[in-house]
């Protein structure tokens, strides 16, 4: 069911939500600002082409980054396979 909810989401309206997601990703700001008492967890994967490894280093910058997982053989979709471990690390909190 949890795939199912957020694919349909994702493709709600004619595929409209993954624009606008898109499009808001796109956007340029001034400062990306996030608490620091908020935690921050990277997951990132080897073979991304999206997001580059070198990004870990400016979040690590920017947030209070509590753990970090980069994991070799996989790229920007690591959360599907990982989906499990991410949540279980978010909630325990």
């Amino acid at each position: 069911m949890f795939y199912k909810e957020n694919v349909d989401n994702a493709v709600a309206n004619k595929g409209a939500g993954v624009c606008y997601d898109a499009y808001a990703l796109c956007q340029k700001r001034k400062d990306l600002s996030i608490s620091k008492e908020i935690p921050v967890y990277i997951w990132h994967g080897v073979e991304d082409k999206t997001i580059p490894l070198s990004y870990i280093k400016y979040f690590q910058s920017k947030y209070s980054v509590k753990a970090e997982h980069v994991i070799d053989n996989i790229g920007h979709m690591l959360y599907l396979p990982y989906w499990k471990a991410i949540i279980a690390e978010a909630t325990s909190m």
